[in-house]
C-alpha cells in the first residue's frame, strides 16, 4: 500500500461456540454491583457489556457510550450496507479505482490491518475481498463449492502491494479496479478495543466487553482493595473431541479471541467447508479444529487468532512473540498444544 508513514491515533474514535463461555462473575463486591446489557444491533452478532458500577445508572451511562462506539465502527466497517453520513467499506469498494475519503477511524483500521498482513506473510489479509465474496455466495447457496479457477482469478485482485493506495493530504483511499476489502478478520476485535478506550477515559475501569466471543477486558473485578483478573472459558469445539480439558483464562486489560471450524460452514458432498479461507491455498484452511489467542488488545487476539489458524504451528509461535500474545491449538485429533507465553494467562 503506497501512502505516507501513519501515525496511529488513539482508539477513543473510535461470542462463538468453541470460543469462550460466559464471563465469571460476583453479583456484588464492595458496595459496587454487577450488570449487564447485550444487543444484537451491531457486525451481525450477540455484544454484551458486564461492568461494576456503583448504581444502575452510572453502568447505563457506561452502556450507552460503549454501544455509541459499537455503532460507529459497525457502520464504518459495514461490507453490506451504505449510510448517508460517511463512506464506508461497501462504499469504497463499489468505487474500486476511484479515490473515496474516509473516516480517521477507517483509515486507521486499514493502516493497522496492512501491518499484519505484513508481519504475517499475508497471512491475514482484509484484500481477500473478492475470494471472500466467492466463498460466501456458495456458502449461501450451500450446494457447491467455488471452482479453483474461479478464485485464482479472484485472487489477482488481493494484496495490500501497488494495489491500496492513501492519499497523504486528503486521506483519500483508491483500490485497485476489482479489488474490494473484507475487515471480517479484524473489525470485531478493534471495535472492541475502541470501547474499552472509551470506558478508560471516562474512568470506568471494571468492565468486560464481548464482541462475538471477541473479549475485552478492562480493568478486573473489584474484591475488597483490589482487582482480581475476569476468568474466560475456553469450551470444546463444538462436534470434535478434545484430548484433554481445557484450561480458564485470566485477563485483566487484556483480549482473547478464538477461530473456529464449527463457527460459519456448510457441507457438500460430505464435506466440512468452514468460513475461513487460507490466503495461499484460496480453501479453508484444515490445520486446526481452533486457535485462541490471548493479546493486550483486542485487535490483535482477533487478527493473529485468523492468522495463526493459516500459519504452521512454528510460525504461529514466532508472530506470537512480536505481539506480546499467547496462543493454544486445537488438532483435529483432539490434540492440544500451548505456547509458552500462555501459562500467564491461566487462571490459578
Amino acid at each position: 500500500m503506497k501512502h505516507r508513514r501513519f501515525r496511529l491515533m488513539p482508539l477513543w474514535l473510535l461470542l462463538c461456540s468453541l470460543l469462550l463461555s460466559a464471563l465469571t462473575l460476583s453479583s456484588c463486591t464492595g458496595g459496587m454491583k454487577v450488570y449487564s446489557r447485550t444487543t444484537l444491533d451491531y457486525f451481525d452478532t450477540i455484544c454484551t457489556l458486564t461492568g461494576y458500577a456503583a448504581s444502575e445508572d452510572e453502568f447505563n451511562a457506561a452502556a450507552d457510550g460503549v454501544f455509541a462506539v459499537l455503532e460507529e465502527c459497525h457502520k464504518t466497517f459495514d461490507l453490506y450496507h451504505e449510510y448517508d453520513d460517511r463512506n464506508n467499506v461497501c462504499t469504497l469498494n463499489r468505487l474500486a479505482g476511484q479515490p473515496v475519503t474516509v473516516t480517521s477511524l477507517f483509515e486507521d483500521l486499514l493502516c493497522r490491518s496492512e501491518e499484519l498482513f505484513i508481519a504475517s506473510n499475508g497471512a491475514v489479509d482484509v484484500t481477500m475481498g473478492p475470494v471472500l465474496a466467492l466463498w460466501h455466495a456458495a456458502r449461501q447457496d450451500g450446494t457447491y463449492v467455488p471452482d479453483a479457477d474461479s478464485l485464482i482469478a479472484a485472487s489477482k485482485y488481493t494484496g495490500f502491494y501497488d494495489a491500496v493506495y492513501v492519499e497523504e493530504t486528503t486521506h483519500a483511499v483508491t483500490l485497485a479496479q476489482g479489488m474490494s476489502l473484507d475487515f471480517g478478520a479484524v473489525a470485531k476485535g478493534y471495535a472492541a478495543d475502541a470501547a474499552a478506550a472509551w470506558l478508560g477515559e471516562h474512568g470506568y475501569t471494571h468492565y468486560a466487553v464481548n464482541l462475538g466471543g471477541n473479549i475485552r477486558t478492562v480493568g478486573g473485578k473489584p474484591q475488597g482493595n483490589g482487582d482480581i483478573a475476569w476468568t474466560v472459558s475456553i469450551s470444546e469445539p463444538t462436534g470434535f473431541a478434545v484430548n484433554e480439558t481445557l484450561p480458564t483464562l485470566a485477563l485483566q486489560d487484556a483480549a482473547v479471541a478464538t477461530s473456529g471450524v464449527y463457527e460459519r460452514y456448510y457441507e457438500v458432498d460430505g464435506v466440512r467447508y468452514h468460513h475461513i479461507i487460507d490466503p495461499d491455498t484460496l480453501f479453508p484452511s484444515d490445520r486446526y479444529t481452533a486457535v485462541t489467542v490471548t493479546a493486550p488488545t483486542a485487535f490483535i487476539a482477533d487478527a493473529l487468532s485468523t492468522a495463526l489458524f493459516n500459519m504452521d504451528q512454528s510460525d504461529g509461535e514466532a508472530l506470537l512473540q512480536k505481539y506480546n500474545a499467547a496462543a493454544l491449538w486445537i488438532y483435529p485429533d483432539g490434540a492440544v498444544v500451548y505456547s509458552e507465553t500462555l501459562h500467564e494467562y491461566i487462571a490459578q
